[in-house]
C-alpha cells in the first residue's frame, strides 16, 4: 500500500509559527496527528499512535523547560522503540 504522508511547512516557518502563533503551530500538529492515525494501516496501529501523541501531550504540559521536554520525550520514544 502506497502512503502519502501530509507535508510539513520548512523549518523557517514552523519556527516564525512557534514565536509568532504557538496556537496555529498546535492545530497545525493535531491535524497532522489526525492525518496520520486515519491512515494507519490497522485499528492497532491506529489505538498506538493516539496513545502515544497522548503521553506526548502529557510530558508536554508536564515540563515547562524545554530541555526538559526534549529529555523526557527522548526517554518515552526509547520506551517506545524497545516495547
Amino acid at each position: 500500500m502506497n502512503q502519502t504522508y501530509p507535508s510539513l511547512p520548512d523549518f523557517d516557518e514552523l519556527m516564525h509559527l512557534a514565536q509568532a502563533d504557538p496556537e496555529r503551530l498546535n492545530e497545525l500538529q493535531r491535524q497532522i496527528n489526525e492525518q496520520c492515525i486515519s491512515q494507519a494501516s490497522h485499528p492497532r496501529s491506529a489505538w498506538k499512535l493516539q496513545k502515544l501523541i497522548m503521553q506526548i501531550s502529557k510530558i508536554k504540559k508536564s515540563y515547562r523547560h524545554p530541555i526538559l521536554v526534549c529529555d523526557q520525550l527522548y526517554i518515552l520514544m526509547q520506551d517506545v522503540i524497545l516495547l
